[in-house]
């Protein structure tokens, strides 16, 4: 069952293991950290798997809107065509990149399955329905 990481966040927070395709050249890069952040509107991915997924810069478009955490701020937001494999399901989107050392799972993906969280055990999982 996939679980939960202290190192990320205090509290801990879910974290997945993703594997991540280019729809352009259909190269594939797995072991890409992800937090589960059912508070985060969209998913992003890191800025350091792109090249290792062989993405050109024609690949990325603009999204027209801004990234921004809680504390506000932000940055215009880049988006790249995707596949992202998570539990064993295939999800294709548009997904934001930033610079940082992990990717974050948000509610455009999290909402497709039925995903349970089990914070006193510190797990997570799909829900068969």
């Amino acid at each position: 069952m996939p679980a939960y990481d202290s190192e990320l966040s205090d509290p801990p927070i879910p974290v997945a293991i993703v594997e991540l395709t280019h729809l352009a050249n259909m190269k594939k890069v797995g072991g890409i950290r992800m937090m589960i952040d059912t508070g985060a509107d969209i998913t992003i991915v890191p800025h350091a798997a792109l090249s290792e997924l062989g993405v050109e810069e024609s690949d990325v478009a603009s999204a027209g809107f801004g990234l921004s955490g809680f504390g506000g701020g932000g940055e215009d937001a880049k988006l790249v065509l995707l596949k992202l494999h998570l539990i064993g399901k295939t999800f294709t989107g548009n997904y934001a990149v930033a610079d940082l050392p992990y990717g974050i799972v948000g509610r455009d993906v999290l909402n497709l399955p039925r995903i349970v969280f089990d914070g006193p055990r510190q797990i997570w999982e799909e829900v068969k329905r």
